[in-house]
């Protein structure tokens, strides 16, 4: 059985701050809601970020990007200067 001499107006004043943070919270969650529901079918954004869809940027080449000419020659077989000399070539090991 439950108590007959509730006070519904001393219960109510010890809930209000509890109620108070539930509706700041629903509210809060009902915003990002809309918020992420508009961008989400804003025909603008079509996935990319800012950087990728730039308003007139120009479209990437397949050219090279120096100008210097492309030769054919064969690579000169001297070593390099910046190479170390005293390096013994890597053997690779036997398997049976």
């Amino acid at each position: 059985m439950t108590n007959p001499d509730v006070n519904t107006s001393e219960q109510a004043r010890r809930h209000r701050p509890s109620l108070i943070a539930i509706a700041i919270a629903v509210t809060f969650a009902a915003v990002l809601f809309l918020w992420f529901l508009f961008v989400a079918v804003d025909p603008e954004n079509d996935g990319l970020n800012d950087a990728d869809a730039t308003i007139g940027a120009e479209p990437a080449t397949t050219e090279p990007a120096t100008t210097e000419p492309v030769t054919t020659e064969p690579a000169t077989t001297e070593p390099s200067t910046t190479e170390p000399t005293d390096v013994e070539p890597v053997v690779p090991e036997e398997t049976n």
